[in-house]
């Protein structure tokens, strides 16, 4: 029951546990430990893929959607924000349009009935690719006047990304047995993770956030902005194939994993963990509103493959 009602209310517990952070008193808690929290979900998330569905995988079939949502959206982002003059928050808005698609979007798409296939292996494909792309786009478009490193940036998703891959696969060749346990309570661990993880990175940026609540509005603002055009895009490149491609591709395109981008500005973009934070509400206000779009276009049980 617990465990149903952590998965089932994803999106309130996530608010909540942004609305803990900033009532509590600032807390001293270590920089790495949203990271460390962080790989124990994607750790969760790798053990929740089977065989079957990484053969159902086809990493190159979606390569132009990759360039497109991840290419020339993120450049579109970056262009925008310093054309309207918003310089300060440029660097935020860049890493949240380059976060790889989440590790929730096969188990979202599948509850929509769309093309799980796709959206799973749009993640497979960014989320290997974040810890050399992120990292050189980040210090190629703001390095110099931000600060930021990217050989300690890469070191720090590598380690997120990487070191629960090696863990799980270590488990899955030494220990295959307990592999069912980890799929069955996998999911609502990680929802107490990331809540914890939102608490934390808040509860540190309580001062700034409580200064200047009008900027926290205009940036979530922006980030509605952006997960409109997310999903939009996702839903433009797989428009004239069938249903379940159509909410595939708007999946991996709008449900990113933001939790990533919290952990990576607290440790390396402190200036622009406040942009992450607000897009954090943005991203759950945009999944609730385009649900009952995909659902409008969700195929019938006799739709073939």
């Amino acid at each position: 029951m617990v465990a149903r009602g952590l998965e089932r209310g994803f999106s309130v517990w996530i608010v909540l546990g942004f609305l803990v952070g900033l009532a509590l008193p600032t807390l001293p808690v270590p920089g790495p430990l949203p990271a460390g929290l962080l790989s124990v979900v994607l750790f969760f998330a790798y053990a929740g893929i089977t065989r079957e569905d990484l053969r159902a995988v086809r990493p190159f079939s979606g390569l132009g959607f990759v360039a497109l949502r991840f290419g020339l959206v993120p450049a579109a982002v970056w262009g925008a924000a310093r054309i309207v003059g918003a310089e300060a928050t440029a660097p935020g808005l860049l890493l949240l349009a380059l976060l790889p698609s989440g590790a929730t979007s096969t188990a979202v798409t599948a509850i929509l009935r769309g093309n799980a296939a796709l959206a799973l292996g749009s993640t497979v494909v960014t989320t290997a690719a974040v810890p050399v792309v992120v990292p050189l786009v980040m210090s190629w478009a703001v390095g110099a006047g931000v600060g930021v490193d990217p050989v300690a940036m890469a070191a720090t998703l590598g380690g997120i990304v990487g070191i629960p891959a090696v863990l799980y696969g270590l488990i899955a060749r030494l220990r295959p047995a307990v592999l069912p346990a980890l799929r069955t309570r996998g999911s609502a661990m990680s929802v107490a993770l990331i809540c914890s993880i939102t608490t934390l990175v808040t509860n540190g940026q309580r001062a700034r956030i409580l200064a200047q609540p009008g900027h926290l509005a205009a940036l979530f603002a922006a980030g509605i902005l952006f997960y409109g055009l997310a999903y939009a895009v996702g839903l433009g490149w797989g428009w004239r194939g069938r249903a379940r491609d159509r909410i595939g591709w708007s999946i991996a395109s709008g449900n990113n994993n933001i939790v990533l981008g919290l952990t990576l500005a607290l440790l390396h973009l402190p200036d622009q963990v406040v942009v992450l934070l607000a897009a954090l509400p943005a991203w759950i206000v945009g999944l609730a509103a385009i649900k009952p779009t995909l659902r409008a276009v969700s195929p019938s049980d006799r739709e073939p493959d």
